[in-house]
């Protein structure tokens, strides 16, 4: 799937569980992928959450910021964004 970022960036994503679930969006760390929550969010899609993990902009499949900009605040701006994308405020989980 994909989500909004900030500055008309998309970003790659897979979801597990329910789509009625509560949502989390779980973030990677530096040099990582959305695959490092696989596990993780697996384990919350079988208890019932809507489980996001998420490519951050320049990893993985997600977009690479036209304007060479990847300070925190873009990186910011892309949670505001996917968290702006759910009829509900997530919760957020990051490593």
């Amino acid at each position: 799937m994909r989500l909004p970022g900030a500055a008309g960036a998309t970003l790659a994503a897979d979801a597990f569980g329910p789509e009625d679930g509560s949502p989390v969006v779980l973030l990677h760390g530096g040099g990582q992928t959305r695959h490092a929550w696989g596990g993780t969010a697996q384990q919350l899609g079988d208890a019932g959450w809507r489980a996001i993990t998420v490519d951050l902009r320049g990893h993985g499949d997600s977009d690479w910021s036209a304007d060479g900009i990847y300070s925190l605040e873009r990186f910011a701006g892309d949670v505001v964004a996917i968290s702006d994308s759910f009829d509900r405020l997530p919760a957020l989980v990051g490593e």
